[in-house]
């Protein structure tokens, strides 16, 4: 449940692509970039101290006013995540690294962090790896995935076909429609809710 960053990406993998999920353990992001740094918070300063000139990014958040008050050590764990990540945007890193960053975070706020993740990759050039095993999440925020086990590269490509050819446990949404695909529904595979009520609706008008 980390952020961390690469100040200079050295590794041309990287350098070509914006924005990519990696299924697998933090030993295998390992292999891809070399000492990713955690940035270093005093848990007693208040997170205006904290961020500077910065804390104008807390708006895009949609967080309580007040919480420019807080001590750091007062936050939840939500919130600490959101500084984190502003805090090292600060830095302007070439690469950022979210590890489980989704765990313990709502959906309301998953989704604002995503776009603003999209917003910094497009407006600062800054790349981002998002280390998760939920392919949920990371079809939000990304097309495209490695899978790596045991350091070695499984699979490199789009998330629904990893899924459906056994390369990843499918979620429950992908359950659904085998489900009712077995009972002749005709659905097609997506992993976005919206679009499967849409589909259902066609398939019974």
């Amino acid at each position: 449940m980390e952020v961390m960053y690469i100040k200079k990406i050295d590794n041309n993998y990287f350098k070509n692509k914006n924005i990519i999920g990696l299924v697998g353990e933090y030993s295998d992001l390992l292999t891809l970039v070399n000492n990713p740094e955690k940035i270093s918070i005093n848990f007693n300063q208040t997170v205006k101290r904290c961020l500077g000139k910065e804390i104008r990014l807390i708006e895009k958040f949609s967080l309580n006013e007040d919480i420019i008050n807080k001590k750091i050590k007062n936050l939840s764990l939500t919130e600490l995540k959101i500084l984190t990540l502003i805090k090292i945007i600060e830095i302007n890193p070439e690469l950022i690294i979210l590890n489980d960053f989704e765990i313990g975070i709502n959906e309301k706020y998953s989704n604002t962090i995503i776009k603003f993740l999209k917003n910094i990759n497009t407006e600062r050039n800054i790349k981002i790896v998002v280390l998760s095993n939920n392919p949920l999440f990371l079809n939000k925020i990304t097309k495209t995935i490695i899978i790596m086990k045991n350091n070695i590269i499984k699979y490199q490509g789009e998330i629904l076909p990893a899924i459906t050819s056994g390369l990843l446990p499918k979620p429950e949404i992908i359950k659904f429609i085998d489900l009712a695909n077995e009972k002749g529904a005709g659905l097609d595979y997506t992993l976005d809710g919206k679009e499967l009520l849409k589909d259902i609706y066609r398939s019974v008008y």
